[in-house]
């Protein structure tokens, strides 16, 4: 299981419309079904794989996996 946070006030998903992120999860784990905000957001997810492809892909950076094992 990992945590995945993200920084939202700099998300491109908010501001460009950008989805590379959730493109380029092999999961389908990654839902921006929240509204966007300022702060950071962390998401426990039990199906991440860990490959970061999330944190990759991100153009500006604002992804990080984190290994809750």
């Amino acid at each position: 299981m990992a945590k995945i946070i993200i920084q939202l006030g700099q998300c491109s998903h908010f501001q460009k419309g950008c989805s590379r992120c959730i493109d380029e999860c092999p999961m389908q784990l990654l839902k921006f079904d929240f509204p966007a905000q300022n702060g950071d957001i962390t998401i426990e997810q039990e199906m991440c794989i860990e490959c970061r492809n999330c944190e990759v892909t991100c153009p500006p950076k604002v992804i990080k996996v984190k290994s809750t094992e």
